[in-house]
């Protein structure tokens, strides 16, 4: 709580490694800064990135007000200094109603009911107005946890990008091979090119926290499983 720059998972770090990297080029360039955060939770991200970029404008949808409530009261949101615009809705429903096109520089999804993100935030319907929203140079950035095993949920969200953005990437979290029960993967999608120059090695800008993009025959691989049919068993 005393430290809005301390980061403990490795997806926030590969949201950190690059996003800051898309803010800082955006400022540079004289752009006003605003993301959008599909979910709040602990507010940890939010805080860390006004404690960067103190004129980014941060908007929140969080759909449970108590979440809320309760970061303020135990977590200390309410000592903040700075300023966030937090709408308690559904994120498709803040998204869809949304009025103003092209105006964020990174849109984060978190939301997660269990360990899946809902479904209905991962349609083309929805994906398609999430692209409406993002500048030309935007991007979204997505914390998706699945098996590699089987990996379908992950697999048919990655081809759903693919069907909306030119360019989607997707990070893994671990640094060894990919069998795993359960593991966090970053899916990065944008319109225009990412640049991902050193990104994915073990530099000082992970901080010693593990990730790595998937290589081209990875990520081949994983569209394929999406376009297989289920397999099921009698019982």
């Amino acid at each position: 709580i005393e430290d809005p720059l301390y980061l403990h998972y490795a997806y926030e770090h590969i949201y950190s490694h690059i996003g800051n990297r898309v803010l800082q080029r955006h400022a540079a360039a004289g752009q006003s800064l605003r993301t959008l955060f599909i979910g709040g939770g602990a507010y940890t991200y939010p805080r860390y990135q006004k404690t960067i970029f103190p004129n980014v404008q941060c908007d929140i949808s969080e759909i449970d007000p108590k979440v809320t409530l309760a970061v303020n009261d135990a977590m200390g949101l309410a000592d903040f200094p700075g300023d966030f615009n937090i709408v308690h809705s559904d994120a498709r429903q803040f998204i869809m109603q949304s009025e103003r096109d092209a105006q964020y520089d990174i849109i984060y999804g978190d939301a997660f009911s269990s360990l899946s993100v809902p479904s209905h935030l991962t349609t083309r319907t929805f994906t398609h107005d999430v692209a409406r929203l993002l500048k030309p140079d935007g991007l979204y950035m997505i914390n998706m946890i699945d098996s590699w095993r089987a990996a379908r949920f992950l697999s048919a969200f990655v081809n759903t990008l693919d069907e909306v953005f030119a360019h989607v990437h997707v990070f893994s979290t671990l640094d060894g091979p990919l069998d795993d029960e359960r593991a966090t993967f970053v899916l990065l999608a944008s319109k225009s090119a990412i640049d991902l120059d050193a990104l994915g090695t073990r530099t000082n800008d992970f901080q010693g926290i593990t990730g790595r993009p998937l290589n081209p025959e990875l990520r081949r691989q994983l569209g394929q499983r999406g376009l297989k049919p289920l397999q099921t068993r009698q019982l």
